[in-house]
């Protein structure tokens, strides 16, 4: 049996009756209050009026969180449940039809005919002792005769509830979320065909549910999406800047030899323009004495073979021929190869000799993304270790003000 306790009580004046004239339910009431010291054994109000608290459900975190989760709450009116509402007050000739949702501390109507209040508290809520049973028809055919609700504001004021039938709305996982159920303001039943109507109404707002939570993950579902699409095209970003700006030569060449793409310091340091690029061949850009020793590379690269240092020499617009070096891969799809990716160092500058405005200059080489230095020998290393290799230098770490603002507003983030 599932508890229940006093909530509230209006004390009259003596003198009062024995105990045992008191109901069953009223009795345990009063032992309650004799427990507590509110009154002595024989010695009660006459007219004891108290509201006993609705039952709760066993499953009440899980049935409550099903509920939030169902995003039904305090959402507009919809046709497809208002009709249903319809159909019961119809069909059970009653003046009053809803279809509640039972909240914490209220029950909320998703649809309502014949009231105007679009929620009640769920203390005097009848729809509270239906949930507890989700899978049977509760009715009160008089509730100023069932101690239960005698004394509840719905039976003493507007709507002044007489007759209740309320049928647990199940969500596909079983739990118990509302009823759809019909009031009378006077006494009566429910003929049999009316009982098996109402079920029917109950199961097709089920089928109502089903629908609503598959909307529902359906549309969580492609937020979800947009969220990984807005994420990948702000990475794609970042890479196109980070391939856009960096110093390296860097270019995509197809199977037969087209440029795919060819960044900014291709353009700069070769002189073609991103229009002329795509009206050449990857040939086109190697020193006639490289293309033989290149073309052997580009077959191999094309078979699937990584080559992780190469050099090679480039011939720029002008004529003039650089020294280059770098790494060559192929993205292979369903075994055919659909492009090569280069990246490469000058090694040797342009030969400007008639051209003494140009000074030599020495670059290091970091990378845009992850922040390591290219070494003389064109390997890869921490910023850190490269300084240290080079000049003894040792480091500590600090945080600059972007940073810890940055961090700051993670920290606060993760403990709300």
């Amino acid at each position: 049996m599932v508890p229940m306790r006093v909530q509230s009580w209006e004390v009259f004046p003596h003198p009062a009756p024995p105990l045992s004239q008191h109901a069953a339910d009223v009795s345990q009431a009063q032992q309650i209050l004799v427990a507590d010291n509110y009154f002595t054994p024989g010695c009660l109000p006459p007219t004891l009026h108290f509201l006993m608290s609705p039952p709760i459900p066993e499953n009440e975190p899980d049935r409550l969180a099903a509920l939030h989760a169902s995003g039904l709450l305090d959402t507009p009116s919809e046709i497809g449940f208002d009709d249903i509402a319809v159909l019961a007050s119809h069909i059970c000739q009653t003046p009053i039809s809803l279809i509640s949702l039972v909240d914490a501390d209220r029950q909320w109507f998703k649809a309502k005919i014949g009231i105007d209040a679009p929620e009640t508290p769920r203390e005097v809520s009848f729809c509270t002792h239906a949930i507890c049973a989700p899978n049977e028809l509760f009715v009160v055919p008089d509730a100023t005769i069932d101690d239960r609700f005698r004394e509840n504001a719905l039976v003493t004021s507007e709507p002044r509830i007489r007759f209740y039938a309320g049928m647990p709305l199940t969500d596909p996982a079983g739990f118990a979320l509302g009823t759809i159920c019909v009031i009378d303001r006077q006494p009566r039943e429910l003929t049999d065909a009316q009982r098996h109507a109402l079920k029917a109404l109950s199961r097709q707002v089920g089928v109502l549910l089903a629908a609503n939570e598959a909307n529902r993950r359906l549309s969580e579902e492609n937020e979800r999406r947009k969220s990984l699409e807005r994420r990948l095209r702000e990475r794609a970003d970042n890479f196109r800047d980070l391939l856009e700006n960096a110093g390296d030569i860097i270019q995509s060449v197809a199977p037969d030899g087209r440029f795919l793409y060819v960044n900014k310091a291709w353009q700069t340091i070769l002189g073609y323009s991103a229009e002329e690029a795509a009206t050449m061949n990857a040939f086109d850009i190697i020193a006639p004495a490289s293309r033989k020793h290149c073309g052997e590379l580009f077959e191999r690269v094309c078979g699937g073979e990584s080559l992780p240092q190469i050099e090679t020499r480039f011939l720029t617009k002008n004529g003039a021929e650089i020294q280059v070096a770098g790494t060559v891969t192929c993205r292979i799809e369903n075994e055919i190869p659909v492009a090569t990716r280069g990246i490469f160092r000058v090694m040797q500058p342009p030969d400007y000799a008639a051209d003494t405005t140009n000074p030599s200059k020495t670059f290091t080489c970091i990378c845009g993304w992850c922040k390591m230095i290219r070494d003389e020998n064109n390997e890869w290393e921490p910023l850190e270790s490269h300084f240290e290799r080079l000049h003894g230098t040792e480091f500590t770490h600090g945080i600059c003000a972007s940073c810890a603002d940055k961090a700051m507003a993670d920290l606060e983030t993760s403990a709300n």
